[in-house]
């Protein structure tokens, strides 16, 4: 499950990373790191408010397009969520029931905060963002990172998805959004697993080798 598990977390680190680009000049308006301001409206400058506009923060409504770059990130949860059950697959696990609960609780808040909130309005998107998506993510961090620090305790093979939780903040602090931001560390931080498990995969097969030729 190595290659599922690659695949995956950088299908939802690519689409948080793009989307949580244009959502940060969206809502932040001309306060979104200059980075992200120059990316997109280098690539979407006719989709976008003008250069200098207030964010989405400051106004009675979000402009269309927060919605139509919203959207989408509901497959960065999809991918998420496959590649947590992939992660546990490779370890031999059949399933992650409390990651994947949290990760759906999150994705469903989301759906709430892009898909429903333009019409039950801005006190329905901010409860489903601060009253659910927001603990759901910051417990499902915390879950990654304290299980795999346990794992590093009892076995001593360093777990990377213990620094899940710093990657995250990581990750947030240079996009200036949320969800997007805590997204996109715990999929690096999946990334980083992959690269793990196929380092002590291939790492097994040279020992299996030589122990067959000696």
């Amino acid at each position: 499950m190595k290659r599922p598990l690659l695949l995956l977390a950088s299908l939802s680190a690519a689409l948080s990373l793009t989307l949580g680009t244009f959502q940060t000049v969206l809502w932040n308006g001309a306060a979104a790191p200059r980075w992200a301001r120059t990316v997109a409206h280098g690539i979407a400058e006719s989709a976008l408010p003008p250069r200098g506009a207030p964010g989405a923060e400051h106004l009675a409504a979000p402009p269309a397009a927060y919605f139509m770059f919203g959207r989408p990130f509901i497959l960065a949860y999809v991918a998420l969520g496959l590649a947590l059950v992939a992660l546990a697959r490779a370890e031999g696990k059949r399933r992650d029931t409390f990651a994947t609960a949290l990760v759906a609780v999150a994705a469903l808040a989301d759906v709430g905060v892009y898909w429903l909130s333009s019409a039950l309005g801005v006190a329905f998107r901010e409860r489903a963002f601060w009253n659910v998506e927001v603990p759901a993510l910051v417990g499902l961090l915390f879950l990654v990172s304290v299980r795999a620090g346990l794992a590093w305790r009892r076995d001593g093979r360093l777990r990377p998805s213990v620094f899940a939780l710093p990657l995250a903040l990581l990750a947030t602090a240079a996009l200036h959004y949320m969800p997007h931001g805590p997204v996109l560390g715990l999929s690096f931080a999946l990334l980083l697993e992959a690269a793990r498990l196929r380092s002590t995969s291939m790492t097994s097969h040279a020992s299996a080798m030589k122990e067959a030729r000696s």
